[in-house]
């Protein structure tokens, strides 16, 4: 295409490895100085049967696959690809493909493709014992990359090409997980993620969103159960899918903050991401929650009336069962000298309460939770 179209110019070509989201990528770069694309041309660039114009295929020929074809064989060996174009001034291909090839074996265990996965006389009353996945997502490719990775990792899978028809299903299949993309024409994720947790009938249904758009703070505010990004990387896809519809032990995190709307606020918040809520207001409170239960993460006001904040830190990390608990602190000032160096290496993060918004705040817990972080020293964020 980009020789086709460049009539005097130049084509260039660049190849690239990258790591990407935690993978190898190959990235395949094609620039050429042509004709350029329209907005109008732009939006359906990936349509079947599509070329710029009517003009453009009397002049250069060509039935309007080869793009079409392109991005689907990318997508099928879970990859994306892009563009950015000018009218009159070129346009720039980017293909991202992953670099290492997976082996479609079956593994061990698992049947051969297009054998009944189930192993007895009844593999339809056996499939209904896997977990169900439902995927919302108008991309054909993603579903077929989904529903076959998802089906050998014991897992049913249906789609929905539209959030009207997500939502629909959602309720009548009532699945065990969501896997939802951001960016669908009409309803876009953001509005399906919404309407799924206003549901009481579906808000407990872990979602986990896929998408190009990094925004993380907006989905886990929304109450997304995850947020990975595109490119598609299969097997974490996979791993995610079953941590999070596996039996697990239901979250706890402990609050411990005096001031009623700060109080309210946080433990309001925990609750809508579907979190058990310890509350304290007092040390004494904290310590009996603490001897009670097994909190995943502790959510620590710096100023309080009855306690001195820091002898509470430093009390926990004397602790041997609560040493290793994630501590998020936050403060209505910014840190002195002292308090860093009483607080250096107790607390994962510090929060000022003045830049603090819901969303980051968990976006954060999120965070330290994932990545199970160490006692490495003091990180202010000031917004």
């Amino acid at each position: 295409n980009a020789a086709k179209f460049t009539e005097k110019g130049k084509v260039r070509l660049e190849v690239h490895r990258q790591a990407l989201n935690g993978r190898d990528w190959l990235e395949f770069k094609v620039s050429d100085t042509g004709i350029g694309l329209t907005p109008e041309q732009k939006a359906n660039l990936f349509q079947p049967f599509t070329q710029a114009d009517a003009s453009t295929t009397r002049k250069f020929g060509g039935t309007g696959l080869g793009l079409t074809i392109t991005k689907e064989f990318c997508e099928l060996m879970g990859g994306q690809i892009t563009f950015e174009s000018e009218i009159g001034e070129g346009s720039t291909f980017i293909l991202h493909v992953p670099a290492e090839a997976e082996a479609q074996k079956p593994e061990d265990g698992q049947p051969e493709e297009g054998t009944d996965a189930g192993t007895g006389d009844s593999p339809a009353e056996d499939a209904g014992n896997l977990p169900l996945v439902l995927v919302i997502d108008d991309d054909p490719a993603v579903q077929e990359i989904l529903s076959r990775t998802l089906a050998k990792r014991g897992f049913r899978v249906e789609g929905a090409r539209s959030g009207n028809d997500g939502l629909r299903l959602a309720r009548e299949l009532k699945p065990a997980a969501i896997t939802l993309d951001v960016l669908m024409p009409e309803m876009d994720g953001w509005s399906v993620l919404s309407s799924l947790k206003s549901d009481p009938e579906l808000a407990e249904i872990p979602v986990v969103m896929l998408t190009i758009v990094d925004n993380k703070p907006l989905a886990y505010s929304l109450g997304a159960a995850d947020y990975l990004p595109k490119p598609l990387d299969r097997e974490r896809i996979a791993d995610v899918l079953g941590k999070i519809t596996a039996a697990t032990p239901e979250r706890e995190v402990l609050v411990v903050i005096d001031e009623p709307s700060a109080h309210c606020m946080v433990c309001d918040l925990m609750e809508n991401d579907g979190w058990k809520v310890l509350r304290a207001v007092t040390g004494p409170e904290a310590i009996e929650h603490l001897e009670q239960a097994n909190p995943q993460v502790i959510v620590l006001d710096l100023v309080m009336q009855e306690m001195d904040a820091l002898d509470f830190v430093e009390g926990l990390r004397e602790h041997t069962d609560w040493r290793d608990i994630p501590l998020i602190l936050l403060t209505p000032r910014e840190l002195d000298q002292e308090d860093r160096e009483r607080l250096d290496g107790s607390v994962e993060r510090v929060i000022q309460r003045a830049a603090m918004t819901p969303e980051g705040l968990l976006e954060e817990i999120h965070h330290r939770i994932e990545e199970s972080v160490g006692h490495a020293g003091i990180q202010e964020v000031d917004g």
